[in-house]
């Protein structure tokens, strides 16, 4: 039994006694060869399948650790500038220096949600994703959504505004930093769809 590159096994048939030249019985020798060949292509494949599939999922582990942990080390000192600024914000500054910060803040926010972006992506290919279900302000996490994007907008000679509707609750349950994502993905789709008047 073989095929084109190499043999993958030898059918052998033996009789005590001397047979004449049975081309029926050579025929279902052969019949019988094709089939188990079939069935040990069938199975190499299979196990070179498999072989391919453990490999891959190995590969998307790695990258998904890999992901993970350098996120957690940048976030780290992310999180030092974010507070840092928040410091300088508090103390006594001349307008100038206060929008200065005050960018720099936004930019850092901006940074700090592109690298949590990846770390959800790492999470959701390893299967560790989960939501949080705490009590927050949605109308908070409109106007912290619109804050992110408003450096970007501004520097696109447009403005932005949010505006929620009366009958929608201030207070839901839900995952406030995972909405927020959400809604700053969203708006800069839409700015980076959205011409710009200076275009113009």
């Amino acid at each position: 039994i073989g095929d084109d590159a190499q043999t993958l096994a030898v059918i052998e048939f033996y009789s005590r006694s001397t047979q004449a030249h049975d081309q029926q019985l050579i025929e279902t020798m052969s019949t019988v060869s094709e089939q188990l060949k079939i069935v040990a292509e069938r199975r190499r494949a299979s196990a070179s399948l498999r072989r391919a599939i453990d490999a891959a999922n190995d590969a998307a582990r790695a990258k998904s650790e890999f992901l993970a942990h350098m996120s957690h080390e940048i976030r780290t000192p992310m999180n030092g500038i974010i507070g840092m600024t928040d410091l300088a914000l508090d103390s006594a500054l001349t307008p100038d220096q206060r929008e200065y910060l005050t960018l720099a803040r936004q930019s850092a926010d901006a940074l700090l949600s592109l690298i949590n972006d990846i770390l959800d992506f790492s999470k959701i290919e390893s299967g560790h994703l989960e939501l949080e279900s705490i009590d927050m302000d949605l109308h908070v996490v409109v106007e912290e959504a619109v804050e992110l994007v408003s450096l970007e907008v501004h520097n696109k000679g447009l403005e932005i505004a949010s505006c929620v509707g009366g009958k929608v609750p201030h207070l839901l349950r839900g995952d406030p930093v995972r909405l927020r994502q959400v809604l700053v993905n969203l708006l800069s789709c839409l700015l980076y769809t959205s011409p710009s008047p200076r275009d113009g």
